[in-house]
């Protein structure tokens, strides 16, 4: 009886909430998700009667209910709160964010019988439950403030970005949202949070409701409400998040596939033709963050951000793109496909593709990737595999012009293939610009929160390092300079694939042939002037590349090439998101 009514009263109370805060419609639902709330229902009354028949009604069962019951609405409330603020979502598969409370409030009743019966073991089992408790709890958190910041549901590709955080960037990135008294109060409240937690559970496991346990049917119980727990763990956030990372086709698991099957790839690579024979170096420069919408050499700027690049608008040895976008708002998803034959167009699988270093070493270069970027298991797994096919890596330390040294040590005499990653404009932008380099340019001291104007000088700063690697390199002697954005950047958002914006994916890209290259092949810089208004994308960077190496193969595709005559990719046909978005729908297109 005392079931039935705490069932009711607790539907009575969710359908108050429904009725007074969620503006999602009943009508039409999703079939599974109606379903699932059917189950959601079954699952409530069901662990209310488990609960009441296995354990007897005491003072102290009852609290521990109170607990197990607190720690379950705690969980749902956030989810419930985004859900409410999104008019089509109950449309959408979300049944099982309604079941898993049930199992929770079950499991967490009978764990904390379990526990008070193993007096050694007590307070490990207390710490580790608490520790899964609190990650629950802590998840919820990061999903609703994720939604408030961006006003979106926190996707696989926003978890990605989340587990590529290193350290450091995570400090920067907490560091621009909370003051440090706010960020240390923070702290101290999880911390609070977690020891109030814990002594709430080790607490409630200090005296038993059930003198002994006997027979099999506790350990087929706690079996079974393990099973479920892991369950349906599994389908919500973030579980369900990182599992469709590696599902197939998935980013991880892509990246995993490319790893494995480059060798195989490389064997299979053809040259169509004999490559270039020019003596002197092809330097790929992959900047960070670089949205030219702020680049005076690209777009009518308040300011002038990128002098030295304005400076070579006329110079006759550089071609520049002012409609050039990234395919993807995301430096690993972006890059990855940039420097391999997968593109949005072809829509080859990486596993198919071959990388540019194993294309420019097949053809007689010596290969170098230098980067200022911190090396990241999760973050870099497509452009780790890839860096790992060059000849010789290093990485280093910001700040960017520190890239300097290593390429003065690169010998002259042989033909080169350098890529260099730059940390460009990445988030915190204040942190890009040396304090040396701000002292030099005579710029006032600015508020560290002022983004915008910040972010305008780690362009300036990009700019001035250019114009070092394009002087330090004439020497080797510099055939050809390509510099190129992974992605672009929102000055409120940043870069997310969701919320999505097309600043996010404008891009600068200019390409510098030298006037020996030029005058051995003249083809080539007809047809990049030719095409210096065409719309291009960066997953298209290998096959022009291929084209400056003269180095055509079996994994090329001609209407990719800003080189070639064949160059077909245009504002109507011009994709970016992954194939998710036209350029066309872009308004600066």
């Amino acid at each position: 009886m005392y079931a039935t009514k705490t069932f009711l009263l607790i539907l009575l109370f969710s359908f108050a909430i429904f009725m007074s805060c969620f503006q999602s419609p009943l009508y039409p639902m999703h079939r599974i998700t109606l379903l699932r709330l059917i189950r959601s229902g079954v699952f409530l009354y069901g662990s209310l009667i488990l609960v009441h028949f296995l354990f007897p009604d005491s003072r102290e069962q009852q609290r521990r209910e109170r607990i197990a019951g607190f720690i379950a609405l705690l969980w749902l409330l956030p989810y419930g709160l985004v859900f409410s603020q999104l008019p089509v979502l109950f449309q959408n598969d979300i049944g099982n964010y309604f079941i898993f409370p049930s199992v929770l409030f079950a499991s967490t009743v009978v764990f904390l019988e379990l526990a008070s019966h193993s007096k050694k073991a007590r307070n490990p089992l207390c710490s580790l439950y608490t520790l899964v408790l609190f990650l629950l709890e802590l998840s919820r958190i990061a999903y609703c403030f994720y939604f408030f910041h961006y006003g979106k549901p926190l996707d696989e590709i926003a978890l990605l970005s989340i587990l590529a955080t290193t350290p450091r960037e995570a400090c920067n990135y907490l560091s621009s949202i909370f003051s440090l008294p706010l960020l240390a109060g923070v702290l101290s409240g999880l911390t609070t949070g977690f020891l109030l937690l814990f002594h709430e559970v080790e607490s409630s496991c200090r005296s038993s409701c059930i003198s002994e346990l006997k027979g099999k049917k506790w350990m087929i119980l706690s079996l079974l409400l393990l099973y479920f727990f892991g369950n349906y763990l599994t389908s919500i956030f973030p579980a369900d998040r990182f599992l469709h990372l590696y599902r197939e086709n998935g980013p991880l698991q892509a990246f995993r596939d490319l790893r494995q099957n480059l060798p195989r790839n490389a064997r299979a690579l053809k040259l169509e033709a004999p490559a270039s024979q020019l003596p002197g170096s092809i330097i790929l420069v992959l900047g960070e963050s670089a949205c030219r919408d702020d680049m005076s050499a690209f777009a009518d700027t308040p300011e002038n951000t990128t002098p030295w690049e304005k400076s070579r608008r006329q110079d006759q040895c550089f071609f520049f793109y002012p409609h050039a976008y990234s395919n993807f708002p995301n430096t690993v998803m972006a890059v990855t496909q940039a420097l391999t034959s997968a593109n949005q167009y072809n829509r080859k699988p990486l596993k198919y593709s071959v990388d540019i270093m194993t294309l420019a070493k097949k053809a007689g270069y010596e290969t170098y990737w230098i980067s200022t970027q911190e090396q990241s298991s999760v973050s870099d797994a497509g452009i780790t595999v890839i860096a790992q096919q060059a000849d010789h890596q290093e990485w280093l330390q910001e700040p960017d012009e520190d890239i300097l040294e290593p390429l003065s040590r690169i010998p002259a005499e042989k033909k080169n293939f350098i890529v260099l990653h730059l940390m460009g404009s990445h988030f915190r932008y204040d942190y890009r610009v040396p304090q040396a380099y701000v002292e030099k340019q005579h710029w006032a001291d600015v508020d560290k929160r002022e983004k915008a104007l910040w972010y305008r000088r780690s362009l300036h700063y990009t700019d001035f390092v250019l114009k070092d690697i394009f002087e330090e390199t004439k020497s080797l002697p510099l055939q050809a300079m390509i510099y190129v954005s992974d992605h672009g950047e929102d000055m409120e958002l940043t870069h997310t694939a969701s919320p999505f914006q097309y600043d996010m994916v404008r891009i600068p890209l200019w390409i510098y042939l030298s006037p020996s290259y030029q005058q051995a092949y003249p083809q080539v810089s007809q047809q990049l002037r030719a095409h210096e208004n065409a719309i291009f994308t960066n997953d298209l960077l290998f096959d022009t590349l291929s084209g400056i190496l003269r180095a055509p193969s079996n994994f090329y595709c001609r209407q990719c090439d800003l080189t070639s005559p064949d160059y077909n990719i245009t504002r109507d046909n011009a994709l970016t998101l992954h194939g998710k978005r036209r350029i066309a729908d872009d308004s600066r297109s």
